[in-house]
């Protein structure tokens, strides 16, 4: 064993043990000092942690500062909660389990409320996913229950998209990218989800393709690492081509979407 008795130098004491008990103790005050020290880089959350898991996304909503959130499909802070209770009893879910679920999800859309009048929140998404809402009537559900494709009917198309609508009207903070296929920056991936929020946490999730649960979900609360990720979340949105990333031209696409349903609808009438 080797020690430094100096500050900034190298070792410049050793000793040299041969019993084993001596190094046995020795090993397990090293393995004491240094848990007691320091923490994982990584935490993670097997499936039987959903609530746990669901709660950490409450406390992370609640923490001020800005937020990026890459996703397939919008949040489900921008479901209406009518509808979002109608989508969960459509999971075929327990009572316990729908209520755990709204209950995190009236939390977490509060804070979001409140924190929008303050910092800056940039949501990444698919335009496959508005496509497949509106030519498929398909919405990918994704909470801390996991993920599921939900058929949807025209009138709950219409009022999801027309409150996506109202909030980005609302909040001069909220902005929405819309992501195609070909974005080139390597994000436009269906079975990926992240949450980063400023000088707090990262959030990851990553799906098996067909799997309901994501495969990977876990947090990282490295201040460095964190960082790192906020700067590259800025970087992308800058490369995002205008089309994709305007305030007002995302709220004219996707009014011109809900004027496409309205009209599909009247005709299948």
């Amino acid at each position: 064993m080797s020690l430094c008795t100096r500050p900034h130098a190298g070792a410049d004491r050793a000793f040299l043990y041969k019993s084993r008990a001596a190094v046995e103790v020795l090993r397990d005050y090293f393995y004491a000092v240094l848990s007691s020290c320091t923490q994982p880089l990584i935490r993670n959350y097997t499936h039987g942690s959903a609530l746990a898991y669901g709660v950490f996304l409450s406390e992370i909503e609640a923490y001020p500062g800005k937020r990026f959130m890459y996703k397939h499909d919008f949040s489900i802070l921008n479901l209406p909660e009518n509808l979002y209770i109608k989508l969960l009893q459509r999971k075929n879910m327990t009572e316990n389990a729908l209520m755990e679920a709204l209950d995190l999800y009236k939390k977490r859309k509060e804070i979001f409320y409140s924190n929008l009048e303050h910092f800056q929140y940039r949501d990444f998404c698919l335009m496959e996913a508005l496509n497949n809402l509106v030519k498929h009537k398909k919405i990918y559900l994704c909470d801390h229950t996991g993920f599921s494709i939900i058929d949807m009917e025209d009138q709950d198309i219409i009022y999801y998209l027309q409150n996506v609508v109202n909030m980005l009207e609302r909040f001069d903070n909220y902005s929405i990218a819309l992501l195609p296929k070909d974005s080139g920056n390597g994000t436009a991936h269906i079975n990926f989800y992240c949450i980063v929020k400023e000088q707090k946490s990262m959030l990851l999730e990553a799906y098996v393709h067909n799997h309901s649960y994501p495969d990977v979900r876990l947090v990282i609360e490295e201040p460095m690492v964190i960082d790192a990720c906020e700067d590259y979340f800025n970087e992308i949105w800058e490369q995002i081509p205008p089309p994709n990333r305007d305030k007002r031209r995302i709220i004219q696409l996707i009014r011109s979407q809900i004027d496409f349903v309205k009209n599909f609808s009247r005709k299948c009438n």
